[in-house]
């Protein structure tokens, strides 16, 4: 006879407590800047968060995060695209390749450039790399799934050899990237603009476009309210577009050198830049100078790794999973 008990609290065994009134219905995970660790952020509420707890080492300081499959998507420093267990107690959790871009055709010198953000856009994996001199675009990954390498079935949809500035060329800082409707968009950050790929391009080249210019080093990009916006990260605040490039609203926030954000729960979850918090804005919220609440103050943390705070740069959040158990 089949028993099926549910588990409906995770923290019972992420941290032996219940979660607190108030708190989010899941973790925050972001890479924290000096170390280059994937950080958890349990019984994250009105207080603040729980102790931060290191998943995984090495990570890319601008790489991204992205929830996939019930597994959490990283980017290395050594160029991979891995999957990591989200609810693993330690840094040595086991890590599973999924794209080794130092084997994508094409790259030319790999050994130079840096992996930025990624998303999962029509069944396809996005991502972004780059490199002062090296090889610097945007590559599309099909036929992905859990524990499979999918590395053959990756092709160049933007960018070339080295960076540049013309059509279909993208700078050497590898950045944010978002899905929004039949288009890819992504921040091009030291050539101030934002690209657009149209999702039905295979391989380059695509007819790359440009969403939004005058930008000035934008980061961290993100669709939100269903894509009825856009909102982008820069060094000045945080600008809003409508989903067709129009109606920019600068400073829509006034936060200064943000990082990479995300929605979640109701609200928007920003990487708060130079503090090294993570901040959250009603996405209601229409601009300009929208306001904030801190939700993790990275003062008094410390990282034992490097010796000193946390600052997050990349941010994914992930619902706490129901465990189903059949004995």
């Amino acid at each position: 006879m089949l028993q099926i008990a549910v588990i409906v609290s995770l923290l019972s065994w992420v941290s032996g407590m219940d979660l607190p009134s108030g708190s989010l219905q899941g973790a925050i995970f972001f890479t924290d800047l000096p170390s280059k660790d994937l950080v958890r952020l349990d019984k994250c509420g009105s207080t603040g968060c729980g102790k931060p707890a290191t998943v995984a080492k090495g990570l890319s300081a601008y790489g991204g995060l992205l929830p996939w499959n019930d597994a959490l998507l990283a980017a290395t420093r050594d160029n991979l695209v891995v999957q990591l267990d989200p609810w693993c107690q330690n840094s040595s959790c086991p890590v599973t390749p999924l794209v080794d871009t130092k084997r994508v055709p094409g790259l030319g010198d790999n050994e130079t450039f840096s992996l930025g953000g990624f998303a999962w856009c029509h069944d396809s994996l996005y991502i972004v790399f780059g490199g002062k001199s090296a090889a610097s675009g945007v590559l599309k990954c099909t036929d992905c799934s859990l524990g499979h390498d999918c590395t053959p079935h990756c092709s160049l949809v933007d960018g070339e050899s080295k960076p540049g500035k013309g059509p279909g060329q993208l700078s050497g800082f590898a950045a944010g990237v978002a899905c929004l409707g039949d288009h890819v968009l992504v921040t091009d950050n030291t050539n101030f603009r934002v690209q657009t790929i149209p999702v039905g391009c295979a391989h380059a080249p695509c007819e790359v476009g440009t969403f939004a210019s005058g930008l000035k080093w934008p980061l961290g990009i993100a669709a939100v309210g269903g894509g009825k916006r856009v909102l982008v990260t820069l060094d000045d605040g945080i600008v809003s577009f409508l989903p067709d490039g129009s109606m920019r609203l600068d400073h829509w926030s006034i936060r200064q050198d943000s990082g990479f954000l995300f929605e979640a729960e109701g609200r928007i979850f920003i990487a708060s830049g130079g503090d090294g918090n993570i901040v959250s804005v009603n996405p209601a919220c229409k601009g300009p100078k929208c306001g904030e609440v801190v939700v993790w103050n990275s003062t008094g943390s410390w990282n034992s790794t490097v010796g000193g705070p946390y600052a997050a740069t990349a941010l994914a959040y992930m619902p706490y999973p129901l465990q189903v158990l059949i004995v």
